[in-house]
């Protein structure tokens, strides 16, 4: 059934390359604005293999204009075309291709993160084209829009034994199709992994609001720290096209925090004591 699926696709696609001599309508000697612009996305140049090998398995593309164009196509990631051909207003349109893990609510063209649970993984590519001319063609080239977070407690005796637990809060909750930022409350609570480190996923964020705390095993609230102002300080940028992950080290013993990437390193220093 895909495969026959793929076939329309690839003679929808042969029809593009050809339609403009074949439309009355639009011929080189009549006014061509009404005539339709036809958008080429090439996907030749992504590492399917490699996003199949991170739990991946589709991609969806997302087309929109401001006056009622809508087009939504699925692709499977073993098996799409390498390049797709559409015809679209001349007016602009918004190209969304999204690659995503299936624990995102995917509601009205939204990527919402389910209460409680960190960010799902997500790469992305979102782009207003214009459309004036009779075609126009992309390279889709996809981006990382999550951010791991790992945290490490250095000489966590000097802070509580009981100490079991941490969460990340935050204001979003994920993404619009367009790839701008939901507004919303983000909740993730975490325990101690065996290596004695937390890891936690987190979307792009806005400003220095995300907060960690600490908890007991009892889930009673030990501390607070303004980690968001803690990353911004560091010089990490939130606006990246790939977002870095970052490792973020809290040593009891000389009350810092130390935030790196792979690139660079950076300590401050917070009042770490209960």
């Amino acid at each position: 059934m895909f495969s026959d699926y793929i076939a329309r696709i690839l003679v929808g696609a042969a029809l593009c390359v050809v339609s403009c001599s074949l439309l009355p309508s639009c011929s080189i000697s009549e006014d061509r604005s009404e005539c339709p612009c036809f958008l080429v996305l090439d996907f030749s140049t992504l590492e399917c293999s490699s996003l199949i090998s991170q739990g991946f398995d589709s991609l969806r593309l997302e087309l929109s204009d401001r006056n009622g164009f809508d087009k939504s196509e699925c692709f499977a990631l073993d098996s799409y075309v390498q390049e797709y051909c559409v015809s679209v207003p001349k007016t602009g349109v918004q190209v969304s291709v999204i690659c995503a893990e299936e624990a995102y609510a995917y509601l009205d063209r939204k990527l919402q993160i389910p209460k409680g649970m960190d960010c799902p993984k997500v790469y992305m590519q979102t782009e207003w084209m214009e459309t004036a001319t009779d075609g126009v063609r992309r390279t889709v080239s996809l981006h990382k829009n999550w951010c791991n977070i790992e945290l490490n407690m250095v000489h966590p005796e000097l802070g509580s034994q009981g100490m079991q637990m941490v969460s990340l809060e935050g204001n979003i909750c994920g993404y619009d199709f367009d790839g701008s930022l939901l507004e919303g409350p983000f909740y993730c609570l975490s325990r101690m992994n065996s290596d004695g480190i937390f890891r936690i996923k987190v979307p792009r964020q806005r400003d220095d609001s995300l907060r960690l705390k600490l908890y007991s095993r009892d889930l009673e609230e030990l501390k607070t720290f303004p980690l968001g102002t803690c990353i911004i300080e560091s010089g990490y940028d939130w606006t990246a096209e790939d977002l870095e992950d970052i490792s973020v080290s809290l040593d009891f013993a000389s009350s810092s925090i130390k935030v790196s990437t792979s690139k660079w390193k950076k300590t401050l220093n917070f009042d770490l004591k209960y």
